[in-house]
């Protein structure tokens, strides 16, 4: 392996690692010993590799592959019946300090990120927008279409709260949606069954829908229902698609103004950049046609109010 490759990167070293690891936790599972001393075992591997993994010296490395292959014959002569090599077993466990032959402590999972609050509805973006003061130079937000969904995008990465909200917005169409598609393909033509039914029964028997008891003759059947469902389901679809059109048509509002904002707010960093650019070519001006002395002195002056 060359000496510049980190051991831990390497494809060779991860294999014989991962290899040596195997063996050791199926052998240590074969040794003829109590169920305890099989799970210290087990656990003396884990810690001991969990250990090592950061090493980089070849000398380190080259000991620990070395020790981990002689308790591999080890444990290869207790599995196959070797009394002696049990009885080392026994004896090294004796000596093995007690945080070895603990199970490894689990890594404590990462810290969650807190949730954002929800803006107050006085403090919601479109009501805010556009800013009439900022500090610094102004940014125009863009006008993104997100699955249908027009949000306005100031900075990357994406508010988590916003990918929640378009996220359910795009589920609760979609839903809508299916919905719609079971209707038209299983109930509508279920329905118009039913009603045909009762049109039979009602014809050869004299038999009316309990439904209809007391009611007027003309209620709705089944299919009709099933129908005004589905309609109902498209008006809404078209409301909120009308809603969102008047939302991207007011965002749009916003960049405008935002756009002509920040054109304002550059002619007046460009009057007072030309203000100061012309201040100092009339000074400099002024330098130049005193006399040497006072010229010296000036220039000395303003050198030192740079500084």
């Amino acid at each position: 392996m060359p000496r510049f490759l980190v051991p831990k990167r390497s494809g060779e070293h991860r294999a014989a690692c991962i290899a040596l690891y195997r063996a050791l936790l199926s052998q240590c599972a074969a040794v003829p010993i109590s169920d305890d001393k099989r799970g210290a075992l087990r656990n003396i591997a884990r810690n001991k590799f969990r250990a090592n993994r950061e090493h980089h010296s070849t000398r380190l490395l080259k000991l620990g592959f070395h020790a981990g292959y002689e308790a591999l014959d080890l444990l290869d002569a207790s599995a196959s019946g070797d009394t002696a090599a049990t009885t080392k077993i026994d004896a090294l466990l004796s000596k093995t300090p007690a945080r070895l032959t603990q199970p490894p402590k689990k890594p404590a999972p990462k810290p969650r990120k807190p949730a954002p609050d929800h803006l107050p509805p006085e403090a919601k973006t479109l009501d805010v927008r556009p800013r009439l003061t900022v500090s610094g130079i102004r940014r125009i937000p863009k006008l993104v279409n997100a699955g249908g969904v027009p949000i306005l995008r100031f900075k990357k990465p994406q508010p988590p709260g916003l990918s929640r909200l378009i996220k359910d917005k795009i589920k609760q169409r979609q839903d809508m949606f299916d919905r719609i598609n079971a209707m038209q393909d299983i109930w509508i033509p279920l329905a118009e069954a039913e009603d045909t039914w009762d049109t039979i029964v009602k014809e050869r028997f004299g038999v009316t829908d309990t439904r209809s008891q007391g009611l007027d003759s003309e209620e709705p059947g089944w299919s009709d229902v099933m129908r005004e469902t589905v309609e109902q389901s498209f008006e809404w679809y078209d409301a909120q698609k009308e809603k969102v059109r008047k939302t991207a048509i007011r965002m749009q509002d916003i960049i405008d103004q935002e756009t002509e904002l920040a054109r304002q707010e550059k002619a007046v960093r460009d009057e007072k950049r030309r203000g100061e650019k012309l201040a100092r070519r009339a000074e400099k001006r002024r330098l130049m046609a005193s006399p040497p002395e006072k010229a010296l002195e000036g220039y000395t002056v303003s050198t030192q109010a740079r500084h």
